[in-house]
């Protein structure tokens, strides 16, 4: 169950530990996240929780990422829904394809969690206030905020 005034967010991944890990980072950061383990699923989600944001793999099995993005961009009810799109490719064609299906987003799957973050950030307009802002001198596993190896 959501919680008002926080952004409501919605990590659809095949991965159970990469869905740990993005929850993780989204609740530390004071949103209520969500999650579903695959495409089915995580449009059963959007219909019932409504969420701000939906963080999604671009590769799942079955409905893929990119075209939960499109489904979600084609139905009124859900258009206003924010979608950052996940892959592992870096500015390969998954880039361009979530784009045009609507992304307003799009992340390396196995970016430093501050990337993460502040891709979500960015995304929520309304909601980026509540986020607290990184310092640059913040170690987050091993690394600081600019991604520079620490320690």
């Amino acid at each position: 169950m959501w919680r008002p005034g926080l952004a409501r967010v919605l990590v659809i991944d095949a991965c159970p530990e990469f869905r740990g890990v993005a929850l993780s980072i989204l609740k530390r950061h004071g949103h209520d996240a969500v999650e579903a383990c695959d495409g089915l699923a995580g449009l059963q989600r959007v219909i019932e929780d409504a969420p701000d944001l939906v963080l999604v793999d671009a590769a799942l099995p079955g409905l893929d990422g990119i075209e939960i993005c499109s489904l979600l961009a084609k139905t009124p009810e859900s258009s206003r829904v924010s979608v950052v799109v996940w892959s592992s490719e870096h500015e390969g064609p998954d880039r361009a394809r979530a784009l045009r299906a609507g992304a307003r987003g799009f992340v390396m799957r196995a970016c430093h969690p501050v990337a993460l973050r502040d891709e979500a950030d960015g995304t929520l307009g309304p909601w980026a206030e509540a986020w607290p802002i990184a310092s640059t001198s913040r170690v987050v596993a091993g690394r600081s905020a600019d991604g520079a190896r620490r320690g």
